[in-house]
């Protein structure tokens, strides 16, 4: 069996219309450290943990800004917002422990650690917001998308790091069900309470479930960071912002600043990078649009390995059935909001066709009083129908020029 790990986490590629010295400047986030605010990783005893290559969200994160800023402002700037992805990413960590400003950082590592306890922990604003949008979505997505889902995706996870990845027996899928709560009992498991402008989080213990039930934010915790660090830095600066979350999203604050003012946006081709034997364009299909936009991607073709069968069994779980789900080979989402399009990508990979995932979506939008708008991957025939809405029919188009060097491999479908 073969197994495969991307190196460069791609889903989407940005390419900005004109040069790309048009660029102001642009910085990455590579570090969980933050000497200036007193955040550090820590081993059990407290002291500082060095983890190689251990960077925010297990990615790397850049801010492209588009406005010459004196050195005291630039410093300000990207002070801030390398200051809030790394605090959000501390707060959201399930595998380590920090300290912060000299007192050990309740984050959901401390919060697994305490399952089954009854322990009342308080914790800071952010993190019961997005433990609380993570419960809204585990009941909204109808247990598509589930906060309890840690110990099914370290299973998934083991298997993917070994050297002859297989697919889990019927009996660990089945034990790791049974410590995954679902939309009808989460509310009873995770206790969220706000008293006096302070947050309390009480996490549990699972009936049936004999081992430990574990809370994971991996498909919401960056969208959350970069909505959140963004936002932030737009209020106080007021300049274009394009920020790239490991290239599998992407939040713009304004227009391209130069030429005709759109955003180019490439979508991976998925065979590509699932194919290596084969002759592929790595983009075939192409979106333009001009505004704010925050546009997320799931697919299957990063973290994944091939079984026995020859199926593809990437990392998006299915919290119902414990099992990875093959309808699409990715799904991205236009919102108004970079938190809710990671997290209903994540939901939409978890149906098994595109009415089934349109239904979903509009349920979603219902309950968060949003608007999505999908755009799907799925393989026939060894080609890759691209399906996007009738009302962006002039801004999506297959790609020409230079950069297709073989046959094309996908067509359009507009619905």
């Amino acid at each position: 069996m073969k197994k495969f790990l991307s190196l460069a986490l791609i889903f989407l590629l940005v390419a900005c219309q004109g040069q790309r010295e048009n660029f102001a400047s642009f910085f990455t986030i590579n570090d969980v450290n933050n000497i200036k605010h007193d955040l550090f990783l820590v081993d059990e005893n407290g002291d500082k943990l060095v983890v190689p290559f251990y960077t925010p969200f297990l990615t790397q994160i850049q801010n492209n800004y588009f406005k010459d800023l004196n050195q005291a402002d630039k410093e300000n700037f990207t002070g801030d917002f390398l200051f809030d992805i790394q605090y959000c990413n501390a707060l959201f960590d399930s595998g380590y422990r920090y300290m912060y400003q000299g007192k050990i950082l309740n984050n959901l590592y401390i919060i697994n650690q305490s399952y089954g306890s009854n322990e009342r922990l308080e914790i800071s604003k952010n993190l019961y917001d997005i433990l609380t949008l993570g419960v809204n979505l585990t009941i909204a997505s109808e247990n598509r998308f589930n906060l309890t889902i840690g110990a099914l995706s370290d299973l998934w996870q083991n298997e993917r790091n070994s050297t002859n990845p297989q697919d889990p027996t019927e009996d660990e899928v089945s034990k790791a069900l049974t410590c995954t709560a679902n939309d009808k009992n989460i509310k009873e498991v995770v206790i969220l309470e706000e008293e006096s402008s302070k947050y309390y989080v009480t996490f549990k213990s699972l009936k049936g479930c004999n081992d430990q039930v574990r809370l994971s934010l991996g498909a919401i915790g960056k969208g959350y960071a970069i909505e959140y660090a963004t936002n932030n830095a737009y209020k106080n600066y007021t300049l274009p912002l394009l920020i790239n979350g490991g290239m599998s999203s992407i939040k713009t604050t304004e227009s391209y600043p130069y030429g005709n003012s759109k955003w180019s946006i490439q979508f991976i081709n998925p065979l590509a990078l699932i194919d290596f034997n084969g002759n592929h364009n790595m983009y075939e299909v192409e979106l333009d649009l001009e505004g704010a936009l925050n546009l997320s991607t799931s697919g299957d073709y990063n973290q994944f390995f091939i079984n026995s069968e020859g199926k593809i069994r990437h990392h998006i779980i299915d919290p119902r059935s414990g099992m990875p789900i093959d309808t699409f080979h990715s799904v991205s989402i236009l919102s108004n909001n970079s938190t809710l399009a990671d997290a209903v990508t994540t939901i939409l990979m978890n149906t098994t066709s595109v009415d089934e995932a349109n239904e979903v979506l509009s349920n979603l939008e219902s309950f968060f009083n949003g608007q999505f708008i999908p755009f799907y991957m799925v393989e026939k025939n060894h080609k890759i129908q691209f399906y996007a809405p009738e009302s962006l029919e002039n801004e999506v188009h297959i790609i020409s020029g230079n950069d297709i060097i073989y046959d094309f491999e996908s067509e359009l479908v507009f619905f």
